[in-house]
């Protein structure tokens, strides 16, 4: 996502996963890139169970993320409860006396997508 944002310290993702299933947890799953002054910077590998969770609660999928705030929760037209989590990521410091040009989150879950 292409931004100009000048100083930045900090991102904040609304940001969920779907098919978070149980034999996935702490494995990588996804990425978040910054560019700042035209420099790529790796901020976070998102890791289900860490960053991430399931969007919904279920026995079979990872319903808690320790680094993910929960900040919504709905309910499906079939009654299950849905959530969305806000997870906050320090910058580097390159961001933070420059311009922030682009924000990257890749799915690495099925290698296919990228």
């Amino acid at each position: 996502m292409s931004v100009s944002i000048f100083q930045t310290q900090k991102i904040h993702l609304l940001i969920n996963t779907g098919n978070g299933y149980n034999h996935f947890l702490n494995q990588t799953v996804g990425s978040i890139t910054v560019t700042c002054e035209d420099q790529p910077y790796l901020v976070r590998e998102l890791r289900l169970g860490r960053d991430l969770r399931e969007w919904h609660v279920a026995a079979n999928v990872v319903s808690h993320a320790a680094a993910a705030i929960p900040v919504w929760e709905g309910a499906t037209t079939v009654g299950v409860s849905g959530f969305l989590d806000l997870l906050s990521l320090e910058l580097p410091p390159q961001c933070h006396a420059g311009m922030l040009t682009n924000i990257t989150i890749s799915d690495d879950s099925v290698p296919s997508l990228n």
